[in-house]
């Protein structure tokens, strides 16, 4: 009679403990890379941000003859008769402004008659438009 050898089926432990370090490894490896890449696409979309709001208070400027007193002027029409009157239509997307890491003040005397900033975390100043 010929006996086989039945053998269990699976991994053992220590194959599993290398596999997985190996993956710890490799994550390890990658990790800096990949948040490097993902702050330099925040910075860039943030910069497209920053210009298409430029463009739209140059329109608002163009339009009414003076710069919105704050973003939300660009998307609805202004409180103030005289600039009203001047209003064309929505200059920005809601969305495109409604952005917590914004932020607009006018600076009449400064050397740039406003200031439009973006904050991005991990970037240790925000992002302006007067770069």
């Amino acid at each position: 009679m010929i006996t086989t050898k039945k053998t269990a089926q699976g991994f053992t432990l220590f194959e599993i403990m290398i596999a997985v370090a190996i993956l710890g490894g490799l994550i390890a490896l990658f990790y800096p890379m990949i948040t490097r890449y993902q702050k330099r696409a925040a910075i860039s979309t943030a910069n497209l941000t920053l210009g298409q709001i430029q463009q739209a208070i140059n329109m608002f400027k163009t339009d009414t003859g003076q710069y919105p007193a704050s973003l939300q002027d660009l998307i609805r029409k202004p409180s103030d008769q005289k600039i009203a009157a001047k209003w064309v239509s929505e200059y920005a997307d809601e969305k495109l402004i409604d952005k917590p890491e914004m932020e607009y003040r006018r600076t009449p005397g400064a050397k740039h008659p406003y200031e439009l900033t973006f904050t991005i975390e991990g970037v240790d100043e925000p992002l302006s438009v007067w770069k």
